[in-house]
């Protein structure tokens, strides 16, 4: 009563104030509009989660639904939690972590790639490419920049221009020489008479792949031009897909349709133990089941460091930092300093 004489003498209309209040708060007996509330914000919070990789564990659900419905009692919460567990798809059992779940949109996406993924592997091309088309391709660009391949890149390349099926995989780390091979493909499949695209996640990765193919753009762009109908694949082109395995599933499945659709030759190039895609992922890995693979392993760009040598990206790569920073250090190049304001007074004098 206080407040609102205070508010009436400052000219404030107290009474139409608080009817406005009340009709933005729910009734007290709408118990069922809350829950609905709170449903809808623990569905925003998991379709974060759920745009990861696919998956939703114990935990996720839980988290969310203590979130949204922070203050209210264990037994409504809970409640919640298994109402939306209904709408799920379990997927396994306890891994340590809780049961998992996924959605039915997830599982659609990913059962549609993968039987696409399958039609493009069982595919045979009209007109398989000799392997002495790729032979030729190589000892032009040999001649050309005064290198030799690997026996892994040559390989690779054949595998993926002469091996059988429509689509081909070929998996290396960084440095390891797949853009060299990739030139060398893509000669031989222009030699051949076919159109040769390329396509990545990310602008910078289109650009090196556009120097290796001649023509490449990043994957969203080349979806929307291609459901707009400004390009178009046919049983004539090769799709090149790098960094295969940054590309969110989604896009992939996409791009992939297109390419069935069309009848076009996929390849895919990437490494599944780098970088992940941002949102669902997997597709590289599904791709890889379908048709196998061409692994190249030697790391090129490391070959004449006199110091370190390939294996330590390798270790780093595996997970074995530890072991590739005592080699470093081994060889004198890790300085260590006793605390951070030493480090740019260091970097300054080096």
């Amino acid at each position: 009563v206080m407040w609102d004489q205070k508010a009436k003498d400052l000219g404030l209309d107290m009474t139409s104030f608080h009817a406005a209040i009340d009709a933005q708060a729910l009734p007290r007996d709408s118990t069922d509009i809350l829950a609905q509330r709170h449903f809808e914000e623990m569905a925003a919070l998991l379709k974060q989660a759920i745009d990861g990789n696919g998956i939703l564990q114990d935990h996720d659900i839980a988290f969310a639904a203590a979130r949204a419905m922070r203050g209210q009692q264990i037994e409504m919460i809970q409640g919640a939690i298994r109402r939306f567990q209904k709408g799920l798809v379990f997927v396994q059992g306890d891994n340590g972590f809780g049961a998992q779940y996924t959605t039915h949109a997830c599982l659609a996406l990913e059962r549609g790639l993968v039987a696409n993924l399958k039609i493009i592997a069982g595919r045979q091309p009209e007109t398989p490419i000799l392997v002495e088309t790729c032979a030729k391709a190589e000892e032009a660009w040999e001649a050309k920049t005064g290198h030799r391949l690997t026996d892994e890149q040559r390989a690779a390349a054949r595998h993926i221009v002469s091996g059988p099926g429509m689509l081909a995989n070929i998996e290396g780390e960084a440095g390891t020489g797949k853009s060299t091979l990739m030139e060398v493909a893509a000669e031989a499949w222009k030699a051949s008479g076919l159109k040769v695209l390329g396509a990545a996640p990310t602008g910078k990765a289109a650009e090196a792949l556009a120097a290796s193919l001649g023509e490449a753009c990043t994957c969203a762009r080349l979806l929307m031009d291609l459901e707009a109908g400004r390009k178009a694949l046919d049983a004539q082109t090769v799709l090149v897909i790098d960094e295969c395995g940054m590309l969110a599933s989604p896009t992939y499945a996409k791009l992939v349709r297109h390419a069935v659709n069309a009848g076009a030759k996929l390849v895919c190039v990437g490494d599944r133990k780098q970088l992940a895609a941002i949102g669902m992922r997997g597709g590289f890995e599904k791709a890889i089941e379908a048709a196998g693979m061409a692994s190249i392993t030697e790391n090129r760009r490391q070959m004449n460091a006199k110091a370190l040598g390939s294996s330590i990206g390798k270790m780093f790569r595996e997970g074995k930092a530890g072991e590739a920073l005592d080699m470093i250090e081994q060889e004198g190049r890790l300085t260590t300093l006793s605390n951070e304001g030493a480090i740019v007074p260091e970097l300054a004098r080096r």
